[in-house]
């Protein structure tokens, strides 16, 4: 594992999947002073952001492990579809509050906001192209003198 190899965005994806799986275990609603988490609101979709989460993660171990540049842009590619699922499920959990919630807790901002990062930065890692400076090969090119005039080189013996 190479950190030297992870691009701007495809580290920004990695931590924005980091976030999102991290914002699970905070409270998302409160009803009747009890707090509930993303993990004890959901049934189905805890589930959905926590694979966009660990896709995003995995984005990242993928980028650092790999000497290509064709793997990383097909992880983003593969990502892409989770995150916008994830980024619609988010969103609507944001303005429709579960049934018996009564106020939205920080949770639910960090959880929606990480899931609009999450498919933001990967947007922008399948898009760069560049390859990773470490990654380069290095080229010494040695200049050559130009022959004389009468055909001869003075640079072999």
């Amino acid at each position: 594992m190479d950190l030297r190899r992870v691009r701007t965005w495809d580290g920004l994806t990695g931590l924005a999947g980091i976030v999102l799986l991290v914002s699970l275990f905070l409270p998302w609603y409160s009803a009747g002073g009890q707090d509930a988490t993303g993990w004890e609101s959901f049934t189905v979709i805890d589930v959905i952001l926590a694979l966009a989460a660990l896709a995003g993660i995995a984005s990242l171990v993928a980028v650092a492990t790999q000497r290509t540049a064709a793997i990383p842009q097909a992880v983003a590619s593969t990502i892409a579809p989770l995150a916008l699922v994830a980024v619609v499920l988010a969103v609507i959990r944001l303005l429709n509050l579960p049934g018996g919630a009564d106020t939205r807790e920080a949770g639910v901002w960090i959880g929606t906001a990480a899931a609009l990062a999450l498919f933001a930065f990967d947007a922008k890692a399948m898009r760069d192209k560049r390859f990773p400076a470490v990654m380069r090969p290095k080229l010494t090119v040695e200049t050559v003198p130009t022959p004389a005039a009468d055909g001869t080189r003075h640079d072999v013996r």
